[in-house]
């Protein structure tokens, strides 16, 4: 069995992206000489931590992958060394934002993987409206139907609703239709062993027509949405009725 020597380096990042980036390599050349072949730097090691807070400034510290001075500076150190080293970087791609880590296979090739940071906006200020109206319905309060209908719009946001997601137009718009059939056993009277317990049981079914921006060709297959987004559930629920 093959043994892999792995090391994570932790230090002190400050606002000078070149300082951080130095003080990364010194880290780096320290694990590669003591054997490790796999070397983590900590997340987004360019800049201050930023992810704690929402604040639209930070989006400033976003770059393309081909313009990141830390890929650019730790591509030839990892072929250098011949360590894996994951890079994570803040990438800017077109309107929308990662959290990338970025692998150096080569000097010309890069694996990517990316995920949506905290606060993954386009926009400075966005609005999303939801409405919804409910009628319900009880026979010999046994047995109840419900119908809803909730819409839901917003304007469009590449970063919140397109990265990293199915969604082609970066709308949040859905539409849904929600059905429940209800049944109330002990409406009247609780059951002769527990008299003050009651209980439902119901059956949900909820079509979506439109969901996050879309009714055909929802994730990049030739579906309408209403198939691909479906929820079904049957459920208890009970309670103690007071005396």
């Amino acid at each position: 069995m093959r043994q892999v020597t792995v090391a994570a380096t932790q230090m002190a990042c400050g606002p000078d992206a070149p300082a951080n980036i130095a003080r990364a390599e010194k880290l780096v050349r320290a694990a590669a000489a003591q054997g490790a072949q796999i070397i983590l730097i900590q997340e987004l090691f360019e800049s201050l931590y930023f992810c704690q807070d929402q604040i639209h400034a930070f989006f400033d510290l976003a770059k393309p992958l081909e313009e990141n001075a830390a890929v650019k500076h730790f591509a030839p150190i990892a072929k250098e060394l011949g360590v894996v080293l994951p890079i994570s970087v803040f990438e800017r791609a077109g309107q929308s934002f990662f959290n990338t880590i970025v692998i150096p296979v080569s000097y010309t090739h890069l694996d990517v993987y990316k995920r949506q940071p905290q606060g993954g906006t386009a926009n400075k200020n966005d609005s999303l409206d939801t409405e919804s109206l409910t009628g319900s319905y009880l026979w010999h309060q046994m047995f109840g139907v419900t119908e809803a209908y909730t819409n839901i719009t917003g304007n469009a946001d590449s970063g919140l609703y397109n990265s990293g997601t199915s969604n082609a137009n970066g709308k949040p718009n859905t539409d849904s239709f929600t059905t429940e059939l209800d049944y109330y056993p002990f409406n009247t009277d609780g059951p002769k062993f527990f008299p003050w317990v009651n209980a439902k049981f119901f059956v949900e079914n909820t079509i979506y027509p439109t969901f996050n921006g879309l009714a055909h060709n929802y994730e990049m297959c030739i579906r309408d949405s209403r198939y691909s987004a479906r929820r079904r559930c049957v459920c208890l629920w009970h309670r103690r009725r007071c005396r």
